[in-house]
């Protein structure tokens, strides 16, 4: 048996060629590599995948998760919190409303003494936060849109200006 040194050495000797692991596609070739993330984009990646493969696409059902942080943070933006005193507690309520429904039962760390405690104000803040998540992923979405018509609008006049050039 040859030693690793031997090894070494034939394998210097030996012309070796470099070696992809993309199975020589280039990769410009893949598809919708690079797009913009509009609506129609996406539209036609589902119609792509769809028709190449018979299969349906189906919607992520992994719900999303808040965290604490995120939480703290648009209870200190509230109106109302800011001359209270935030407790952390009243927010890892409102991250257990948000993850776990409405209508769960807390864990008995997150329980008030009181056992009558019906939590009302955090579950209302829980459907609030809801509330503005989506909103902020409305605005998101229409910035998103804009961006893309003024890229597009750019690059029309860098084109316009090339060729007059």
């Amino acid at each position: 048996m040859k030693s690793l040194k031997d090894l070494v050495l034939v394998a210097e000797e030996d012309d070796i060629e470099e070696a992809t692991t993309t199975g020589d596609i280039a990769g410009y070739n893949t598809p919708m590599a690079f797009d913009d993330g509009s609506d129609e984009s996406e539209k036609k990646k589902r119609r792509n995948a769809t028709n190449s493969t018979g299969y349906k696409i189906v919607e992520n059902v992994m719900k999303k998760t808040y965290t604490l942080k995120e939480v703290q943070k648009w209870l200190r933006g509230l109106e109302e919190n800011k001359w209270r005193k935030r407790y952390k507690v009243d927010a890892k309520r409102i991250t257990h409303f948000l993850n776990n429904g409405a209508n769960s039962t807390l864990p008995q760390s997150l329980s008030r003494k009181n056992e009558n405690a019906t939590y009302n104000r955090e579950r209302s803040l829980a459907k609030q936060y809801v509330k503005h998540m989506k909103e902020q992923e409305k605005v998101k979405k229409q910035n998103l849109k804009t961006e893309n018509k003024f890229r597009e609008l750019i690059r029309n006049i860098i084109i316009k200006e090339l060729k007059n050039g």
